[in-house]
């Protein structure tokens, strides 16, 4: 029998939301970036010889080309290159948990309005009117009791559901500690388990018919998770993971290629779950109405073809940069320190201290109660990126450096607020607090060794600088040494916004580092601040280059030894040629400067971030770290 043609409507010109982001994305992936019509254009200009447009239209053909040759292969991907049967309502059957309201209701309204059957599964009664195709059950999706016996009911009155869409979901809202153990039960039998169960169910008769399609809800919380919502969070990453799981079931297990499995990402809705406000962009990430949700799903039904649908779409991308290049600070060093140390799994509080203003946190590499000497350690990554595990791999080197010379070292990382949220000088008395905190712990200046890379770099030089000129605002402690500190290491440290010098020119292309982004990100740090009045007056709390003649003289009274290196070919490499000189002019100071002439930017966090073998740069610089805790201390004497 021929199937009936059944058609998807078009998207709304303008949607519920109103004017967002997605709409305009939709516009362009079809016009500009359509190569049905980018290349056509691209052969007219080559015939007519534009020679303004040859570049435009070139590169316009290549992208539409590349485009929709990704969108092909992801097509393929996610439906085995199996085309899809014409939707004919007649003989499909979609079942919907909790479609009592919200989103689940949405879909359940307009597939039954245009002629299809549904049966809704929800513990509550319907929210609506329901017309004549759509049945109701009573069902308490976390018993799966129930479960079992409402679907053998559903099947013998209703036949086996051809489409399920596991929508069912519940947040109580609770921190981690605060909730009951029935709480965490439920969401996760609500969210997880009745979606595992309902797809045990209907999952044999759609490999049976090799025809079928499971949609599970998901969210943002999957990949990006809340406090306050721990439980709700791990059961959609288990959504995610079972999806994925399930895609990969019926390729190689059931050998059903036709039977589609979907996931929908929803950023916040406007449904009972939540139906209060966002501080979010509205034109980036607006409050999604139900109906704008329960037409994507539907649309997706219809298409008869898998999707990964990420809504609003903006998150598809900011979910692929946080999960795999953005986690938290404190996420990473929390699963570093689970790996290295099973008992850390149940004291990671014992490794975190939170500092005086309530942002900031200190994060231990090693036990402080037994090391004598402490390593300040401020990461890199131009006040935008988090720590990364790089950084913590570095800071146990260091530890493990100290231990080989029979030193008992320990580090402490700080976890500073980032840009563009938090400007400058916030860090730099995040750091000044972290300092002044050690010290009152009683480890004498002299056993502490201060140092960074890149950003962190000239983080440690601006906490040199408000030690021997205190910065002028209350909220900073006073540092009075009582002694020098051991020493301070600097790695390809930032030193000035002036991007005019030759290595700029010549390392353009070398440096892992681009001229905008350093621009950028410098913008990001000091827009608004005190620092172009300070640049003024020549003083060099904000940019070390940016001081007078004798702003550094007094450097050897609070530091005994300084490590200055760079890259032969990064873009910093002659500002700190010539801070290197300034340094070496310094007198009471021990200086080495140590230009690596075939190396770019950073190159020791790239030793750890990589997964490499130290190289002989690192070495030198672990061994130089371990010497300065040689001094003895005054306070000793």
């Amino acid at each position: 029998m021929a199937y009936k043609s059944f058609s998807i409507p078009r998207k709304r010109l303008i949607p519920r939301e109103g004017l967002f982001i997605d709409p305009i994305g939709f516009i362009l992936a079809r016009t500009v970036f359509n190569p049905l019509i980018n290349i056509p254009f691209f052969l007219l200009c080559q015939q007519l010889q534009l020679d303004y447009l040859k570049k435009s239209s070139t590169l316009l053909a290549i992208t539409g080309g590349v485009f929709w040759v990704n969108q092909f292969l992801n097509w393929g991907a996610n439906n085995n290159f199996t085309r899809a049967k014409p939707w004919n309502p007649k003989k499909e059957l979609v079942l919907i948990t909790g479609g009592s309201s919200g989103i689940g209701a949405s879909v359940a309204i307009r597939m039954a309005k245009e002629g299809n059957r549904v049966v809704v599964l929800d513990i509550s009664p319907l929210s609506f009117s329901p017309s004549q195709n759509i049945t109701y059950y009573k069902c308490d999706l976390s018993d799966m009791a129930q479960i079992k016996s409402v679907m053998a009911r559903v099947r013998e009155e209703n036949g086996s559901p051809t489409v399920l869409l596991n929508n069912a979901g519940l947040s109580r809202g609770f921190n981690i500690a605060d909730g009951t153990y029935y709480d965490n039960d439920l969401t996760f039998r609500i969210n997880l388990l009745a979606a595992f169960l309902m797809t045990k169910e209907c999952l044999p008769g759609m490999v049976t018919r090799n025809h079928g399609h499971i949609i599970n809800v998901a969210s943002m919380s999957a990949f990006i998770p809340p406090a306050g919502l721990a439980d709700y969070s791990a059961s959609k990453a288990g959504m995610v993971a079972f999806h994925e799981s399930l895609g990969l079931e019926l390729r190689y297990r059931y050998q059903s290629p036709a039977v589609r499995n979907s996931l929908l990402v929803l950023s916040f809705t406007r449904t009972p779950l939540f139906d209060g406000k966002t501080k979010q962009s509205e034109f980036l990430l607006p409050l999604l109405h139900v109906d704008t949700v329960g037409d994507e799903i539907v649309n997706t039904i219809y298409c008869g073809y898998s999707r990964t649908i990420f809504m609003p779409g903006l998150m598809r991308y900011v979910a692929w940069i946080l999960q795999f290049l953005l986690p938290s600070g404190y996420a990473v060093f929390q699963r570093w320190v689970a790996n290295k140390d099973v008992q850390a799994k149940e004291s990671i509080n014992n490794y975190i201290e939170t500092l005086q203003d309530g942002e900031a946190k200190l994060f231990w590499v090693g036990l402080r109660e037994e090391s004598s000497k402490v390593i300040l350690f401020l990461h890199g990554g131009g006040y935008v990126l988090p720590l990364s595990k790089g950084h913590i791999e570095w800071a146990d080197y260091f530890r493990n450096a100290g231990k080989l010379k029979e030193q008992s070292v320990c580090v402490a990382l700080l976890d500073y607020s980032l840009c563009p949220e938090n400007i400058y000088p916030k860090q730099m008395r995040q750091a000044a607090l972290a300092l002044d905190h050690i010290i009152n712990l009683g480890y004498p200046p002299s056993q502490i060794v201060i140092g960074g890379d890149s950003a962190g770099a000239h983080l440690s030089l601006g906490l040199l600088s408000h030690i021997m000129f205190q910065y002028p605002d209350d909220t900073f402690p006073v540092l009075r040494l009582a002694e020098p500190l051991g020493g301070c290491f600097l790695i390809s440290p930032l030193l000035s916004l002036d991007l005019t010098t030759a290595s700029y020119r010549e390392n353009e292309h070398a440096d892992l580092l681009s001229i905008p982004v350093i621009r950028d990100w410098g913008q990001d740090l000091l827009r608004g601040s005190q620092f172009f009045d300070e640049r003024q007056n020549e003083r060099a709390w904000g940019m070390p280059l940016c001081g007078n003649r004798d702003w550094w003289d007094g450097l050897g009274k609070v530091v005994r030894r300084v490590y200055l290196t760079g890259g032969g070919e990064e873009l910093f490499r002659d500002h700190i040629i010539e801070f290197g000189q300034i340094l070496k002019n310094l007198e009471g100071l021990d200086v080495q400067v140590h230009i690596d002439w075939k190396e770019a930017h950073d190159k020791t966090y790239m030793d750890f971030e990589g997964c490499v073998v130290p190289s002989k740069f690192t070495t030198r610089l672990g061994n130089w770290v371990v010497d300065c805790f040689a001094v003895k201390s005054l306070r000793s004497e």
